[in-house]
């Protein structure tokens, strides 16, 4: 499903693995619209070398790891930030690379019949699905009240907005 964070949950989540001691990398696996190098603020919006370190992860575009197929096998970790399954079949191609695969979406922008045949692509292509990541979820909308089970209330509210 395009624009709904998929790059910012890879980026964060490699950089998360990454700060607990893992050996991440993360793969740009967009060959048309990846944009995760500008990002990262890589020069020219290109990595200058195959493999680029950041935040304690590496990264590399999807026609470099093509090429180097060992990539896969020097990390704990292989993160790959794929195109949208509904808008191109490109995601596919990294099933053979992966081993689970999770779907993200926005609250409230797409529809359930959008989100099921999403999950259902990447099924019969034989993916494991481990589940999905909801993004954009506003506290007020799920119908968080923090600490009012503690009968703070509006008081607690007051100075949350101080």
């Amino acid at each position: 499903v395009p624009d709904v964070g998929k790059s910012f949950i890879s980026l964060n989540l490699a950089a998360s693995l990454a700060a607990k001691g893992r050996r991440v990398l993360l793969v740009d696996g967009d060959r048309r619209r990846g944009r995760l190098a500008q990002k990262l603020k890589l020069k020219g919006s290109k990595i200058e070398t195959p493999l680029e370190t950041r935040q304690g992860f590496s990264f590399v575009q999807a026609p470099e790891v093509e090429a180097h197929d060992q990539y896969f096998q020097d990390y704990d970790i292989v993160l790959v930030d794929s195109p949208p399954i509904l808008v191109t079949a490109d995601a596919a191609a990294w099933l053979d690379h992966v081993d689970l695969v999770t779907l993200v979406a926005w609250s409230g922008r797409q529809t359930a019949a959008e989100l099921i045949e999403a999950q259902r692509r990447f099924e019969q292509l034989g993916a494991n699905v481990g589940g999905w990541v909801l993004n954009g979820v506003s506290a007020s909308t799920v119908g968080y009240q923090p600490y009012r089970e503690y009968g703070f209330g509006s008081s607690y509210d007051a100075y949350r907005r101080a």
